[in-house]
């Protein structure tokens, strides 16, 4: 048995001695009785080891508050080494961070965003103007989803900024690997069932998840 393992059943002996004899409780324990008495003697005292593992104990709590506990037991056995000149063993502080519950804290990476090989600029054709004034001079289009039966739907929207009517609308279970297809999609459809009929000239739009793709891909619709 380890002595780790003994020190427990010591504890529960010494607790329980008020209650039952302790030959009794050693024998249940499967310890011995002089290994109990002479863990009995020393549980008191301070030995040079503990005050050891203190001063440790004491760096290493330092560290972490300088790291802002972002320091494992690597980088502050490195802290330890660079500050006080003093070598510890790495489980050693592994072993007493352990025991104080101490563990780093993991930084969330920053994402890098990378410029695309080309870079297109679409003018802005509302130029923040959102009202009209006459039917399909002006359509806006977006993206959005929708949750029905644990499922995600996506919704593209077409509507007109003369009296907010909705033009057109799809849905997709599926966000088509790129927001355009579905957008271009219905903005399509909207164009041939009222574009052509109402008005010779096609309606002024803006969207800017199409503007996007556009920028992505260098596409604009015709």
């Amino acid at each position: 048995m380890k002595t780790r393992d003994k020190t427990v059943f010591y504890s529960i002996i010494h607790d329980l001695s008020r209650s039952y004899p302790i030959s009794l409780l050693c024998k249940i324990a499967c310890v011995s009785r002089s290994g109990y008495y002479k863990w009995l003697k020393r549980r008191n005292v301070t030995t040079a080891r503990d005050l050891r593992n203190q001063d440790i104990m004491n760096l290493i709590v330092e560290a972490y508050e300088v790291s802002n506990g972002t320091y494992g037991y690597p980088r502050v056995k490195a802290y330890i080494l660079r500050e006080y000149g003093w070598r510890i063993n790495h489980k050693c502080i592994y072993r007493l961070m352990k025991r104080m519950n101490l563990q780093a804290k993991i930084r969330r990476k920053k994402q890098v965003y990378r410029k695309g090989s080309e870079r297109i600029t679409v003018p802005n054709v509302l130029n923040r103007q959102f009202t009209a004034s006459k039917p399909n001079e002006k359509w806006v289009t977006d993206i959005t989803y929708l949750l029905l039966n644990n499922q995600r739907l996506y919704l593209s929207v077409i509507y007109d900024l003369f009296n907010r009517e909705i033009i057109s609308y799809r849905i997709s279970k599926r966000n088509d690997v790129q927001p355009r297809v579905l957008i271009i999609q219905n903005y399509t459809y909207a164009f041939h069932k009222f574009g052509h009929t109402q008005t010779k000239q096609r309606p002024s739009r803006i969207s800017n998840r199409e503007e996007a793709a556009q920028r992505k891909n260098g596409e604009r619709t015709k």
